[in-house]
């Protein structure tokens, strides 16, 4: 009885161990602005995106719904998904997504699109919001709700490369190698 014991404390143990070394393979991805990944390629990884790669598509499948297509009249133009009210981790944020596609193209979609807000942006057609589905991403700018101090971006991100003020109370913090 005694070696028995032993035997199966030992097979206990084992399995403590390899329990405690092994890592899953599917971990939950923590999707926060704080899990940026730089790919081999120099591209980022991050809320399970890679732009560059990641379609807008994906990126909705990705983030758990559709995106409101934007066209903002600035200069030059941008073409924006935004996913508003996004709750990442414990934070709230929007996040917009900037297609990949040229001038020519945001040009021709402004003359042909109804105006949804002149001072803000153009709501684009229906066809041109599903044509531009498989567009890449170009770039993605977080937004956050949450009131974030300069010191806890500092200790999560590290000093910015560049501090913009944008108010007396807004600043800006550009994070160039990210």
């Amino acid at each position: 009885m005694a070696k028995h014991n032993k035997i199966l404390l030992l097979i206990i143990g084992l399995a403590l161990l390899i329990a405690l070394f092994s890592k899953p393979e599917h971990q939950a991805e923590n999707k926060t602005p704080w899990n940026i990944q730089q790919l081999p390629d120099g591209r980022i990884y991050v809320f399970g995106i890679t732009p560059g790669k990641t379609t807008i598509q994906e990126a909705n499948q990705i983030l758990g719904h559709f995106a409101e297509m934007r066209l903002y009249n600035t200069e030059p133009p941008q073409l924006l998904a935004t996913h508003e009210s996004m709750l990442l981790g414990d934070d709230l944020a929007r996040i917009d997504l900037q297609y990949a596609i040229d001038d020519v193209e945001l040009a021709d979609m402004q003359q042909s699109s109804t105006v949804f807000s002149p001072c803000q942006y153009i709501k684009p057609a229906m066809e041109q919001e599903i044509a531009l589905l498989n567009s890449p991403i170009a770039r993605i700018i977080f937004t956050p709700v949450a009131n974030y101090t300069v010191n806890s971006v500092n200790r999560q991100l590290g000093d910015a490369d560049e501090i913009i003020p944008v108010n007396d109370k807004q600043e800006i913090l550009r994070y160039k190698k990210l």
